[in-house]
């Protein structure tokens, strides 16, 4: 039974590793396309600006 136990939160902690990972994931590639979104929109206005 302790054995099970230590299984289930094993298995539990896993798991949240994983969606923290993927969160992790996620925010990475928001950011980038954030920082890559703004430096378009600055080229263009520079460019116009000209």
């Amino acid at each position: 039974k302790t054995h099970d136990r230590q299984v289930v939160i094993h298995n539990t902690y896993n798991q949240n590793n994983t969606n923290f990972t993927i969160k992790k994931q996620v925010a990475i590639i928001l950011l980038l396309y954030v920082i890559t979104t703004i430096g378009l929109f600055r080229s263009i206005f520079f460019s116009n600006y000209d």
